[in-house]
């Protein structure tokens, strides 16, 4: 699995970049952070990025809550990527199963049944916990339900994680536009440059 920088750059950034792209939960949070082309960004170290996250999935920062939804979230954000890590295997991983029952312990959750559908609803005294439970309970599902279709970009350069949709389940790359394409241009670059120099040397 790709890895990012330890040292993420805490510049400030008025957008949410692939944060908020998803309509699950876990995917968004381990999105707030990834790559652009000036280095690493996590939108977690500005204090708006934790605001708007938590906004966005339900929850409201408070006055003095906000370091303590940034620690609890960061914290949560590595165990969600250790879970889905290709090379890893959570079935057999103790001490990841026993961090993620930790966080379950946290807040409390409920089923729900009406007419306009079924859904589980998280519930916390405080932000920092209900956002990591709705995150953790949103894995899990993904995990039970679609566990080989959430993936990582295959651009080397990209730390993006995505739910594979298609039907043919081989989507590769965060989007066509982002990397997808990149990734042409630089195989067809090489294939040139290739070419060239196949051609030179036999002249």
């Amino acid at each position: 699995m790709k890895q990012s920088s330890n040292q993420l750059s805490e510049r400030e950034i008025s957008s949410p970049g692939p944060a908020l792209d998803s309509d699950r939960p876990s995917i968004n949070l381990m999105n707030t952070s990834w790559r652009e082309a000036d280095g690493p960004v996590d939108w977690l170290q500005t204090d708006d990025g934790v605001g708007r996250f938590a906004a966005a999935h339900g929850f409201e920062v408070k006055t003095g809550q906000t370091s303590s939804v940034r620690a609890t979230l960061i914290e949560t954000r590595r165990l969600l990527v250790r879970l889905f890590d290709p090379a890893g295997d959570p079935a057999s991983d103790r001490a990841l199963q026993s961090e993620i029952n930790r966080v379950l312990t946290a807040a409390r959750v409920s089923w729900r049944s009406d007419g306009d559908g079924r859904w589980l609803q998280v519930s916390a005294q405080a932000p920092a916990e209900g956002l990591s439970v709705q995150a953790v309970v949103d894995a899990l599902d993904l995990l039970e339900d679609k566990p080989d279709r959430v993936r990582s970009c295959d651009h080397d350069l990209c730390t993006v994680w995505f739910v594979d949709t298609s039907k043919a389940g081989r989507r590769r790359w965060c989007s066509m536009e982002r990397c997808g394409n990149r990734a042409k241009a630089r195989r067809h670059y090489e294939r040139t440059a290739k070419s060239v120099g196949t051609a030179e040397a036999g002249s």
